[in-house]
């Protein structure tokens, strides 16, 4: 199972970019996945569940996965500066 979410690091402003302004969505991978995993994902501070599926043991071979990272716009809601922001992923073995 692969989990992600975004955590903010070294912002220097007192606003905070809303949750869900970033998201992760699935291009290639070399796996057999639900097609469900190709949608958008967004993240939040909260861990979400990404990509789930089972590596057959009689055939392993190395998996790779490419995704999109997609920024949502801001507006004008925000005041002008820098942010930083990170996105962790927690791989588990099932």
């Amino acid at each position: 199972m692969v989990e992600a979410k975004i955590i903010p690091t070294l912002n220097y402003s007192f606003s905070r970019l809303t949750d869900n302004m970033f998201g992760l969505k699935l291009r290639n991978t070399n796996q057999k996945v639900s097609n469900n995993f190709f949608n958008l994902n967004l993240l939040s501070i909260n861990d979400k569940n990404i990509l789930t599926h089972n590596i057959n043991s009689n055939n392993p071979r190395n998996a790779f996965y490419e995704y999109d990272l997609v920024v949502k716009p801001i507006g004008y809601e925000v005041e002008p500066g820098e942010y930083f922001y990170s996105i962790i992923f927690t791989l588990t073995q099932q």
